[in-house]
């Protein structure tokens, strides 16, 4: 389920990621287009930063959820 979701939510932003570079090296931009373009470049890159995040902490989650540590009582003081 996360797999498909990360790609649902990654291809989409790789997609706009493309497209923006596309636009910032094209050198047909004015200024006030540039600042929107990077603007939207630096919204994009956090975005896949917080969806690698999420889903780094969603894989932790599944694999500690399948740990199991026992510490005999009398370890614990």
């Amino acid at each position: 389920m996360i797999a498909n979701a990360s790609h649902q939510l990654r291809t989409p932003l790789f997609t706009l990621s493309s497209v923006f570079e596309s636009l910032e090296s094209s050198g047909t931009l004015d200024h006030s287009h540039m600042e929107i373009i990077r603007d939207a470049m630096e919204s994009n890159s956090v975005l896949t930063k917080m969806i690698n995040q999420m889903i780094l902490l969603a894989d932790i989650e599944t694999t500690s959820s399948e740990i199991v540590m026992f510490i005999p009582i009398h370890e614990i003081s």
